[in-house]
């Protein structure tokens, strides 16, 4: 029995212009425009079709942005004290 064939697509919902500081925990010292983009994909066969959504929600988001803020605090800190 042959495999199913899929074909796959990329589906942009959402764009927001941010600064290259504000994709990464760790501050990057070269900050500039950074755009990011959100995608799901769509798998289609002639049968069927899965849509895979990879993102995370407000949920899990909160607990990092915390965290980046908390070692902004102690970056701020330890820049003061030199």
């Amino acid at each position: 029995m042959p495999l199913p064939q899929y074909e796959v697509y990329a589906l942009r919902y959402a764009h927001m212009q941010r600064q290259r500081s504000d994709n990464f925990i760790q501050r990057d010292p070269h900050d500039g425009p950074m755009p990011l983009d959100f995608f799901v994909w769509l798998l289609k066969s002639r049968d069927h079709a899965v849509l895979i959504d990879t993102g995370f929600n407000k949920t899990r988001a909160v607990p990092c942005l915390v965290e980046r803020n908390a070692r902004d605090r102690v970056a701020a800190r330890r820049s003061n004290l030199m």
